[in-house]
């Protein structure tokens, strides 16, 4: 609970994706598909610099 404290979790449910961003509460498929691409596409230009 002190983990998710520190991420700022405040709701179930709560997708933390590559430790840093977050979806919360109940997502449908196309949701959570969208956030994983924008993840990817935001941690792969980062890591391109």
């Amino acid at each position: 609970m002190a983990a998710a404290r520190e991420l700022g979790v405040t709701s179930v449910p709560t997708f933390v994706l590559a430790g840093k961003y977050a979806v919360t509460g109940a997502q449908d498929a196309q949701t959570l598909l969208a956030a994983l691409a924008e993840v990817e596409q935001r941690e792969s230009g980062a890591h391109s610099h």
